[in-house]
This record gives C-alpha cells, sequence and structure tokens, in this order.
C-alpha cells in the first residue's frame, strides 16, 4: 500500500475537515438538519500517530431524519471521487445507501482561515446510475495511493454572473459582470445533458455548478423526526447499526437505553460499535456508563488503538465524570503512554466541554509532547508568562527542561476562564495557584 507525503497528506486532511464542517454547517442552516459526525473527527484535522482502524463511514449524519452524507472537497469544485480495486475502498465503499448524498465543496487553502464554496449535492443512487458517463484518469503512483479518481462530466464558470438558459442551438448561457457572454456548446458531446439552475439564478466564479450528467437530488430540506432509531439499533448491518448507536446518545431517548446496554455487552459485537454504545449510554447515565471508559483506556493490556479510541470517546461526552476520566489518563506515568496522555489533555481542552481548571497542570509537564500539545481553549498556545517568575525563570516553548508552572501565567489563565453554573472564579483561583505553588 502507498501513502501520501506528509505536506500533501495534511494538506489533505486539513481540506476535508475545513468542506464537512461548511457541509454539515450548510445542512443545519439551510435545510433544517440535525448533522452530527458520523466519522470521528470529519471535522478536525488533528493527527496521531497512534492509528485507530475505524469502519468506512459517511462522515454526517441527520441525527432526526437518518440521512447520511459524505463529503467531498477538491480545490476546484467538480464530481470527482476516488475509486481502488482494494475491497473496501471502492468509490461507493462506505455505508451509503440509494437516497443519502455526496457533497462536492470548492476549499481553498491557501489563505487562513480557509474559504469553502457552496456544496453541491448528489444523491448515491443518482451518481450510481450516470457511472457509465464517469471519465476514469490512470493509476496514481504508490506515493499517492494507488487509486484511479473518477469524474463525471460538470461545468462550473470561471467568472461570476448570471444563468440565461439553452439556447436554440442547444448552448447554455450565461452571462457574466465583465459584460461578456458565454455560450457553453461543449456540453453537446455529453451523454446526458442536465442543467442545475433556474433561469436568471446566480453564479459565482469558481462555486457554482451549472450543468453536468447527474441527475440532481430531490428536496434537501429534513422531514423531521421520522428515523425509527430503534429498529435500526436491532439491524445485521455495522453501519446502520453504529449509526443508530451514535444518534441514540444524541437524542438523548431513555427508551433506547436498553437496546444500547444489550449492544454494550454482546461480545460478538464489533469493539468499534460496542465501544460507541458506551458513549451513548454514558450521555444518558455517566455515573454508571463513564467508567468501564475510562477502565479501557488506562488497561496497557488493551490494543492501543482501543485505548486511543476510548480517549476519543470521552473527549466527546460532556459531563464531569468524563472530563475526570481524561485527566486520570493524562496522569498516567508511563513513558509508552506519551501520546495517550496527549490526547487526553488534547480533549480536556478542545473537547466538547473544555477543562483549563483540569488542564493547568500540564502545561509545564515533563514530557515534551504533553505539554506541547496545542490544547488551550481559545488561544493559540499554553500559557506563558511576560515576567520574571519567583522561580527566576520563565516557562519556555523550546526542549528545555520546563520549570514549575508559573504564578503569573496560573493567574492569568485561571481568573480568565468562569467555571461552569459559577458566579466568581476568585476562590478557585486562589486555590489552583496555592495548590500549583505546593
Amino acid at each position: 500500500m502507498g501513502f501520501k507525503e506528509d505536506a500533501d497528506f495534511a494538506r489533505f486532511v486539513s481540506m476535508g475537515a475545513s468542506g464537512t464542517a461548511a457541509v454539515a454547517r450548510h445542512l443545519r442552516e439551510r435545510h433544517g438538519h440535525q448533522t452530527i459526525e458520523l466519522e470521528r473527527y470529519a471535522m478536525a484535522n488533528k493527527v496521531w500517530q497512534t492509528k485507530v482502524k475505524r469502519l468506512r463511514l459517511p462522515d454526517l449524519l441527520c441525527a432526526a431524519c437518518g440521512r447520511r452524507v459524505e463529503s467531498r472537497a477538491k480545490s476546484a469544485l467538480a464530481i470527482v471521487l476516488s475509486d481502488s480495486d482494494t475491497p473496501g475502498r471502492e468509490w461507493y465503499a462506505g455505508g451509503l445507501r440509494d437516497d443519502d448524498l455526496y457533497a462536492f465543496i470548492r476549499a481553498d487553502l491557501s489563505t487562513f482561515p480557509p474559504v469553502v464554496g457552496q456544496p453541491v449535492f448528489f444523491s448515491s443512487a443518482a451518481l450510481h446510475y450516470a457511472f457509465p458517463y464517469a471519465k476514469r484518469t490512470s493509476r496514481k503512483a504508490a506515493s499517492q495511493g494507488a487509486e484511479v479518481t473518477l469524474a463525471w462530466p460538470s461545468w462550473v464558470p470561471g467568472k461570476s454572473g448570471w444563468f440565461r438558459g439553452v439556447d436554440e442551438q442547444d448552448r447554455v448561457v450565461c452571462e457574466f459582470d465583465d459584460g461578456g457572454r458565454r455560450a457553453y456548446w461543449q456540453w453537446r458531446d455529453w451523454p446526458i445533458r442536465r442543467t442545475y439552475l433556474e433561469v436568471g439564478a446566480r453564479i459565482e466564479a469558481g462555486d457554482t455548478m451549472v450543468a453536468g450528467v447527474v441527475e440532481p437530488p430531490g428536496p434537501l430540506t429534513c422531514p423531521g423526526a421520522e428515523w425509527d432509531v430503534e429498529t435500526d439499533l436491532q439491524a445485521e448491518d455495522p453501519t446502520t447499526v453504529y449509526a443508530a448507536v451514535k444518534a441514540a446518545g444524541i437524542l438523548a431517548d431513555e427508551r433506547l437505553l436498553g437496546a444500547l446496554v444489550t449492544i454494550a455487552q454482546r461480545d460478538s459485537v464489533d469493539w468499534r460499535v460496542r465501544l460507541e454504545a458506551h458513549a451513548s449510554l454514558a450521555r444518558l447515565d455517566p455515573t454508571a456508563w463513564t467508567r468501564p471508559i475510562g477502565a479501557l483506556a488506562l488497561d496497557p493490556r488493551r490494543p492501543d488503538e482501543q485505548r486511543m479510541e476510548a480517549v476519543f470517546v470521552l473527549s466527546e461526552i460532556p459531563t464531569s465524570e468524563a472530563a475526570s476520566a481524561l485527566a486520570e489518563v493524562a496522569t498516567l506515568g508511563d513513558d509508552g503512554d506519551s501520546e495517550l496522555r496527549a490526547a487526553a489533555v488534547w480533549g480536556l481542552g478542545r473537547g466538547v466541554r473544555p477543562r483549563p481548571d483540569l488542564l493547568l497542570p500540564f502545561a509545564c509537564d515533563p514530557v515534551d509532547l504533553v505539554a506541547s500539545t496545542r490544547s488551550w481553549p481559545y488561544r493559540k498556545s499554553r500559557p506563558s508568562c511576560s515576567q520574571p517568575c519567583s522561580t527566576g525563570s520563565r516557562p519556555t516553548t523550546g526542549a528545555l527542561p520546563r520549570p514549575p508552572p508559573c504564578w503569573h501565567a496560573t493567574r492569568r489563565w485561571t481568573a480568565s476562564w468562569r467555571p461552569s453554573g459559577s458566579r466568581t472564579t476568585t476562590g478557585f483561583a486562589e486555590r489552583r495557584r496555592r495548590d500549583l505553588r505546593r
């Protein structure tokens, strides 16, 4: 199997994360979907060395109607998918049903934050129907993953303007803001011709797909809570069960508790599905179900990928019990667990419920990977000091041994964060400074 170069891999991950986040936002704000991540960290570009072999899943899921969405971000808007002869890596693999959606979106990473366009959606069934018209490129090099690219014919104008329809000569006509006019005749070579805009619709340069060979989808509006999650929890297909398990925790429906317990305790179920069932149960009953997840993360006898996934799961549970379990993992003393500890610290700072009060003791951790993890919420780096400390030194950002957390930095961080539900941070800050001095 080939591997992409580090720089290319990082760029592709960032592009995909930006695009998926934009698609989720579009579906939520424009069409009323309750979009959540189905594929863990589909909207994040944080990469860890410990690889977790997950189920092949679509990126997004609507927790209300159950529709799944696979997002594809490219530097240029096009109907393009990667394909492989490897089982499970085909362009259609990944758990999409006929009425589920592919979303294609342009992402420009040359600026920060990245600029993303408007997504274009097609159903899985429509892409399958138009598959004979897709153009197949030559196989990429091993360093590129040894894949081929499938491209369905489409047209995206490079200028902004207005769509004027199809003329008598069967050409797509557009008028642009610069006064120019374009009659796109090349589409006459396509086996099927479809336009995606109403006459008079606005065209944004590089972001509006005017025509293509794939049939456009029907209404994208969420029909509401019509998904029978309980039935899908009993399905045979692992992807269907996983999606239902994940949604059950988000919906916090106690009527599903019994089915979730059955999945969590059945040894024949894939460990990833069982762990996700524990996560959903921990949302419904944190006291009883968070501890088994923490125990998995702490158990050195379990495979590294399972321990790492348990830490990721804990970072997604918005309870104090999950935060305490992360803090316990972060205090492990074995040097071999440094990345596991770093992931726990990252979860305390960047998880669904940031806890800077539990994060502060790790700012000057002797393990550089832990101390340098970019986990401080709402900041670009961990606490630093701009004036001499009582110890006569300052926290460093290099590989030199770090002094104990400085009083000045601690004061600023504790004073700038208000614990949930409290009216003042004065008592908390004083206690934290006193503890750190010890």
